[in-house]
């Protein structure tokens, strides 16, 4: 008799009872059982569009199988057995690798089956059935790698009675779980996976306490009954519709779950919380996506306790309203919550570095509009020892004493508010800076003689002392009724029509208002306007 059957023959008799809870969860999933062969349902009706292609598709492996990479990040230790599974091929090998891995949709029962105590299972693309009756209860720490969200695992339970070390974990990484039971009661890593369907924590150890098939559960070392811890890190949860929540904590167990995404869930909460709490049971979510979610709440954890001791919910994202209430209904028979501690977007800092006294630099900082007070700047003159100092309510704090030349280094670190900022500044002390004199100017504007509505324009010229042109600069002018600014062009000259005056002699002004380099100039021409002559005409 070969070691696989020796396996399956005694885990059938230790198992046996823990088993027929789990068979009879997913009777509705059995068929064909006559022919020696258990057939699971593919997948439930909610997820079958999304798994159509898996089954048309060619599996994916990946060849090189980078166990070793995978071996110095996991608790597998030196020496793991390593097998590999492929549930497109039809006749299996030793599983010693892709060419000859195990094959058939119940591949993963033959794979597990050679592995006592450490082992990795490898399985490309494709569709895996869990044998109801041949539950995954080896005292085994096993690691299962899928390509990606189409190497599926269907119906998966991993209850713990009679498991022996209860220490022992599975883990699941680049994988889908789908079917239409899942009961994870060994503790448990999920990396990069898909949840197509609802799943339970530790559902199978209260049936057996409900039935009285047990009566307690294993203690730890201090005689406390052990907690079961699951762990979600970078999975989705996606296109679930529940009645209550398609996640289930039972008593016993800890679920966290760390940058996940859940989308496109319809239930009353995506976790729920059956039965109190003991030990370090809990549910904690941090840095979630919750997207196209209509639920209640995040949690709904029943009963008159501390939520705050078992639950945290931080820094995640939604895309409806969340607060950190509890929404309570009908006396504690639920207690909703979507958030414990809601996600700080932190704006851009702003530093100013500046100087407006000799030897004395002033620091500014600013959201870009509003003061940040009370930060904690460090900063270095010139390279040397760094120093701390604190803005005051309007955002600023002074460095005094500098002389020389002078470099000002700034570093603020931010805080969940703030983003963080540096900069430096150079400035010269050596000297009092020279400030350059503004430069005399000068405005031309020859007197004017214009007929009325006969075009005719005012032309005025701007200069520096020394004749240079002055390009860009505001004139205003003002004959008459008409008053106005105009922008020298690049011959120094703005011009105005003045043939649209009443006819009279009018004398101008002519303004130049100065600016930084220049001084003000001013000058009053004079303009004549006559009337148009009129023509007499005699005819005979």
């Amino acid at each position: 008799m070969s070691f696989k059957k020796i396996c399956i023959c005694l885990i059938l008799i230790f198992c046996i009872i823990g088993a027929a809870s789990a068979a009879e969860d997913v009777s509705t999933d059995v068929v064909d059982a006559s022919d020696d062969a258990v057939a699971v349902d593919a997948v439930s009706e909610d997820v079958s569009d999304s798994l159509e292609s898996v089954v048309e598709d060619e599996p994916v492996v990946d060849e090189s199988a980078p166990a070793q990479d995978i071996l110095t990040s996991s608790p597998l230790g030196d020496d793991p057995i390593i097998i590999f599974v492929n549930a497109s091929k039809d006749s299996s090998g030793d599983g010693s690798s892709w060419d000859e891995a195990f094959g058939g949709e119940w591949a993963i029962d033959d794979a597990y089956c050679e592995i006592t105590d450490i082992g990795i299972i490898y399985a490309a693309d494709g569709i895996y059935g869990i044998d109801p009756t041949l539950d995954i209860n080896y005292p085994a720490t096993i690691t299962f790698i899928g390509q990606g969200e189409n190497t599926i695992f269907n119906n998966v339970t991993t209850p713990i009675y009679t498991a022996g070390n209860p220490e022992r974990a599975f883990t699941f990484i680049n994988l889908t779980i789908a079917g239409s039971y899942n009961d994870f009661g060994r503790s448990s890593n999920f990396i990069n996976c898909t949840f197509l369907s609802d799943i339970n924590m530790e559902k199978a150890i209260q049936d057996y306490l409900d039935q009285g098939m047990i009566t307690q559960v294993q203690l730890d070392e201090s005689g406390d009954a052990n907690t079961y811890f699951f762990n979600f890190d970078n999975c989705e949860f996606k296109n679930l519709n529940s009645v209550n929540s398609p996640i289930t904590l039972y008593r016993y167990s800890q679920a966290k779950f760390t940058n996940c995404t859940f989308d496109n869930i319809v239930a009353d909460s995506i976790i729920s919380r059956n039965g109190d709490f003991i030990n370090q049971d809990g549910i904690y979510f941090y840095d979630c996506k919750f997207a196209n979610c209509n639920v209640k709440g995040v949690v709904d954890i029943p009963g008159n306790i501390e939520i705050a001791d078992y639950c945290a919910i931080e820094n995640c994202d939604y895309d409806f309203d969340a607060t950190t209430d509890i929404a309570m209904v009908d006396e504690y028979s639920h207690n909703y919550l979507n958030a414990t501690k809601l996600k700080v977007v932190a704006v851009d800092s702003v530093v100013d570095i500046s100087s407006s006294e000799k030897g004395v630099v002033v620091i500014t900082l600013t959201d870009g509009a509003n003061p940040i007070a009370g930060a904690t700047v460090k900063y270095t003159v010139n390279g040397g020892d760094e120093q701390t100092d604190v803005t005051g309510e309007d955002g600023k704090f002074t460095i005094s004493g500098l002389t020389g030349e002078v470099t000002i280094a700034v570093n603020y670190e931010g805080n969940d508010s703030f983003n963080p900022i540096s900069d430096s500044m150079f400035f010269n002390f050596t000297e009092e800076p020279v400030v350059p004199a503004k430069v005399a100017t000068k405005i031309t504007a020859p007197k004017v003689s214009a007929v009325y509505n006969v075009a005719k324009k005012l032309v005025i010229t701007l200069t520096d002392k020394d004749g240079k042109v002055l390009a860009n600069k505001k004139v205003t002018v003002k004959v008459g009724t008409i008053s106005k600014t105009l922008n020298t062009n690049a011959k120094g000259q703005v011009s105005l029509n003045v043939a649209t005056l009443v006819p009279k002699t009018y004398t101008a002004t002519v303004k130049f208002a100065g600016d930084d380099s220049y001084i003000a100039s001013s000058v009053s021409p004079k303009v004549v306007v006559s009337k148009k002559n009129q023509k007499i005409y005699c005819y005979p």
